[in-house]
């Protein structure tokens, strides 16, 4: 299944992916996949809508447009957008308005975990929406067993009829369903993945006043909340020591490692030399690696920070505002810091709580500013030396 226009734009998309060389064709082997599969790479966006309105029909279309604009508005969550589409074409044409993401993202899940799977593995991908990334997949690994799982009953039945074959099987059932289904050894699996499988509250809870990877942190808990059942399921799903591999959208280290504390309940270890941040564009995003264990293994909050500023490290101190995740790791990177005057205001209507502290490093006067928001900033400034004056008293 080719789309209308022939082969992708492989230049558009590799421009806007940061890749090693060696993996710049796997990218494009991917992409062709995608393509292979129904994605549409380098159409206009009304090019899209036209597409999908044909397909879907004019009062149906409007009837998705609407849940669009209501989920992006945070009026609606994911499941009442999706359950606007009904096929897979649909669902496809949706997924093409950001193809060079899809294709990103599925690069990384089989460079991490497919491409040296055993031959006749098992790979379990939850959340697989419209189907076209395990279609992709199997075309570059036929050899491997692929059993792919979405809540929406639907389209999932759409996409069995599309893409499945004697080694891809389509299944509908919800995380929460499949976190408790009794699993034999011989439906487990040694690869389970997953591409933006958790849906976020637009509404954050509260970020700490206290550190960047506070546990006990309102937002902490609500990440966590939100992707507890996707890695339950997982572990569910996984064999002893399987490969288990997350594309996820955490740009804010406090969500991100709120992410690793799910999966480490769920019996995940995590891998930090195969996870990685990534960015496509302007749009950053984690691949969560991680590893079925027998006992729990807890990464430290030093070893995740480790971690994430190892691909993309707070810009150098100098003076200049700083903002966000930036601004924490800022200040806790200056050395010889020395706090001076600290205050704290509540919350208002409209207004987050702060904690506010000025103070001295070396070389530098600064201003930290956290905020319950996430909100936070950083301002550094030199450090003005004080000249001494001596005076001499007497005539000639």
């Amino acid at each position: 299944m080719k789309p209308k226009g022939g082969k992708p734009v492989r230049a558009q998309a590799t421009s806007a992916l940061r890749l090693r060389e060696s993996a710049a064709r796997t990218f494009e082997r991917v992409t062709d996949a995608l393509a292979d599969a129904g994605l549409v790479f380098g159409a206009p966006e009304a090019a899209l809508d036209e597409a999908a309105a044909a397909v879907m029909g004019p009062r149906r279309f409007a009837r998705h447009q609407a849940a669009l604009a209501a989920y992006v508005d945070g009026r609606a969550d994911a499941r009442a957008l999706y359950a606007t589409l009904r096929d897979v074409r649909e669902a496809v044409l949706f997924q093409s308005h950001d193809a060079v993401v899809a294709a990103a993202a599925a690069t990384h899940v089989f460079l991490s975990a497919l491409q040296d799977a055993a031959p006749k593995a098992r790979v379990v991908e939850l959340g697989a929406f419209s189907g076209v990334m395990t279609a992709a997949w199997a075309e570059l690994r036929p050899d491997l067993r692929y059993r792919a799982f979405d809540r929406h009953r639907p389209l999932i039945s759409a996409a069995a009829e599309m893409y499945g074959r004697r080694n891809i099987a389509f299944e509908a059932a919800s995380y929460s369903v499949l976190a408790r289904r009794p699993v034999s050894r011989a439906e487990a699996a040694a690869v389970v993945v997953s591409v933006f499988g958790i849906n976020s509250d637009f509404v954050e809870a509260p970020y700490s006043l206290r550190s960047l990877l506070d546990v006990e942190a309102p937002l902490h808990k609500q990440a966590k909340s939100e992707a507890r059942d996707l890695f339950r399921a997982a572990r569910r799903l996984a064999t002893e020591g399987a490969v288990s591999v997350h594309v996820l959208r955490a740009p804010r280290i406090a969500r991100a490692f709120a992410y690793l504390d799910a999966a480490t309940e769920a019996g995940f270890a995590f891998d930090a030399d195969t996870s990685k941040r990534f960015m496509v564009g302007d749009q950053p995003f984690l691949l969560l690696a991680l590893r079925a264990a027998s006992a729990k293994e807890a990464a430290s909050p030093a070893t995740f920070r480790s971690f994430w500023l190892r691909d993309a490290p707070p810009p150098d101190a100098e003076p200049g505002d700083f903002f966000d995740d930036d601004a924490v790791l800022m200040y806790e990177s200056l050395i010889d810091r020395r706090a001076g005057r600290s205050r704290s205001t509540k919350a208002r209507a409209r207004t987050a709580a702060t904690r506010r502290e000025s103070g001295s490093a070396r070389g530098f006067r600064y201003e930290l500013v956290l905020a319950s928001d996430g909100a936070h900033a950083l301002r550094l400034r030199p450090t003005i030396p004080s000249v001494r004056r001596s005076f001499r008293l007497g005539g000639a």
